[in-house]
């Protein structure tokens, strides 16, 4: 991999290319009479008028590739939520402070839109004096709003709650506590009922006084220590924790939705509002910040779907319905010894299917992935999804993933000797990235199946690499010095990867398509894709996709420049048998087109 300045200026060396090659981005910018700004819709500065650079005091290559958050100082985190607030607005308008590149800070209005095809542009005015935000309202006041020191930011300004740029970070310290505790944590993603129609008959003053009294009854609804924030406009997000079952999640719900639909008090008048709930629940849906809050909002979708003044829940894969969550920690404990054991019933095996990955160009299974399955006495083969968010649950994982290095290393071993040259990929579970235990677990699986180093390819979840620097980093040095690959799994547009990732010690990065299900690519989509690979190939990582189940996703994969590919269109987990069936076809067979 490069060292950190080359990556740096191959970054900005794309950004140019991705700026000159793309005729509307020169419109924008060349053609602009002011100072204008475009960055994708995760707020990447991709391009850059003439006339911003003097006002940012930063040079036109300086700016290309820093995140919009670059531009706005770390106590003032409220401006960076109102640009990023553009992901889902059409337009703001506000006095800004940016950060030069000398330091100082610069108070600029700033027009920005959403454009049509995801992207982010803003334009800067002169600089002006500095206006201050509202300040939030306390919760159990019904007072209007004061002046905001900005060391308030971090709570939200019309309902005093917290901010929005706070709820994955509160939610990432609850699941690390409930791991510990052995408890479970819900997350509930609220949205009023018709709020626009009723914001456009009260008036924008008392649909603030009506937001206000939202929050307020939230928080009465929730326990001590939970976490109320709003998110934007009349979304809320709540989370609570140390919950015995799901039946606890639900009763908060319920009483969410009842605090919601008695009268609302205002000057002259009573509001009747009711609202839609989402509700995921930890571990049963996620483990993980970003896969609760989405399952939540997934649930709060279907909720407003049927119709609003409602709660729906996260449903869970079909493959653990009937599965009882004591039935499967007790299986899980024996999978250290490569059994799964039931009560009252002969333990099974557990079992490693893999999946193909193809080389684009060539068409030609160059590597696998190991997937875990256990093959159920009653509900036949079980997926990792039914049992695996148990197993992070109770910290059993940390007593699994030694037998699948094992079990993975053995196998790609095998392959080795018929001289497959097949890469084999594992993934690394959160807990055990945490583990500083975790290169000499790796070691010894190399020392005793004989794989050579370069053929074993460890995927790191992006949220647990980023959130535990620099923990994280000294895991993964240790890892390289042994000569294994560390590919990044998922990842995503997200600043604090962008920021960092010329410092991880990675040989490639993994892009998740799954977003693509059930719909076909958006030009916001796509612009998303190309900003990911892009950065990746500037940094000399190899770029690979998953979750590929069409053949148009395979096209849009080559057009951005990605070399490997793996997903249901070019093959399905299998037995080793069956991968090895397989292999023994492609030596035997010319290269197709995965596809045909």
């Amino acid at each position: 991999m490069a060292d950190e300045p080359d990556a740096s200026h191959t970054l900005r060396a794309v950004l140019e290319a991705m700026h000159e090659g793309n005729p509307r981005n020169r419109v924008v910018t060349e053609r602009a009479s002011g100072a204008v700004l475009l960055a994708t819709i995760e707020g990447l500065i991709v391009a850059v008028s003439p006339k911003a650079p003097p006002i940012l005091g930063r040079t036109r290559p300086a700016l290309l590739g820093l995140s919009l958050a670059d531009l706005v100082p770390r106590d003032a985190p409220g401006d960076l939520a109102l640009l990023l607030a553009l992901r889902r607005k059409q337009t703001l308008k506000k006095t800004l402070g940016l950060l030069r590149g000398d330091g100082t800070l610069v108070q600029v209005e700033v027009s920005a839109r959403r454009l049509a095809d995801g992207r982010l542009q803003l334009a800067l005015g002169d600089p002006v004096a500095r206006r201050r935000d509202e300040a939030p309202v306390r919760e159990g006041s019904s007072e209007a709003p004061t002046p905001l020191a900005l060391g308030d930011a971090y709570h939200d300004a019309v309902t005093g709650l917290t901010s929005r740029l706070l709820v994955r970070d509160r939610l990432s310290t609850a699941l690390a506590q409930a791991y510990r505790r052995r408890a479970r944590v819900a997350v509930l993603h609220l949205d009023l009922d018709q709020f626009s129609a009723i914001n456009a008959t009260l008036g924008r003053d008392l649909g603030d006084r009506l937001l206000r009294s939202v929050g307020r009854r939230l928080a009465r609804v929730v326990r001590e220590g939970d976490t109320v924030a709003r998110l934007e406009a009349d979304a809320f997000v709540m989370v609570a924790s140390g919950l015995r079952d799901a039946d606890d999640a639900l009763q908060i719900g319920a009483k969410v939705l009842e605090a919601i639909r008695e009268p609302f008090g205002l000057p002259g008048q009573v509001a009747r509002v009711t609202a839609s709930l989402g509700v995921s629940i930890f571990p049963e849906h996620g483990s993980d910040a970003g896969t609760l809050l989405s399952a939540a909002r997934e649930a709060l979708e279907r909720a407003r779907a049927a119709g609003g003044d409602r709660l729906e829940s996260c449903a869970l894969p079909a493959s653990a319905a009937g599965l009882d969550p004591l039935e499967l920690e007790s299986a899980v404990r024996t999978l250290g010894s490569g059994r799964l054991a039931l009560a009252d019933a002969p333990s099974l095996p557990g079992e490693l299917h893999y999946q193909p990955v193809l080389n684009l160009a060539t068409s030609r299974i160059v590597a696998v992935e190991a997937l875990l399955r256990w093959q159920h006495p009653r509900h036949g083969l079980v997926f990792p999804r039914s049992f695996l968010s148990h197993a992070d649950f109770t910290g059993l994982i940390l007593a699994i993933e030694p037998w699948i290095f094992r079990t993975a290393a053995t196998q790609a071993r095998d392959w080795q000797r018929e001289k497959s040259g097949l890469r084999i990929a594992v993934n690394v579970a959160g807990p055990e990235l945490l583990r500083k235990e975790l290169p000499e677990t790796v070691k010894e699986a190399l020392a005793e199946t004989g794989l050579l180093p370069r053929l074993l390819e460890l995927e790191l979840p992006e949220e647990t690499v980023v959130r535990s620097l620099p923990h994280s980093l000294d895991v993964l040095h240790r890892l390289k010095a042994l000569g294994v690959a560390l590919v990044l799994d998922r990842m995503a547009v997200r600043h604090p990867v962008l920021s960092r990732l010329s410092e991880l010690p990675l040989d490639g990065v993994k892009l998740d398509l799954t977003f693509l299900r059930q719909r076909a690519a958006r030009p916001e989509d796509v612009s998303l894709l190309g900003t990911m690979a892009g950065v990746a190939r500037a940094l000399d990582l190899r770029v690979a996709a998953q979750g590929v189940e069409t053949r148009a996703q395979l096209d849009l994969l080559r057009t951005l420049g990605c070399v490997e590919a793996q997903g249901f269109h070019m093959g399905h987990p299998v037995p080793a048998a069956g991968l090895s069936a397989q292999l023994a076809r492609q030596s035997s067979a010319p290269a197709e087109d995965p596809g045909t």
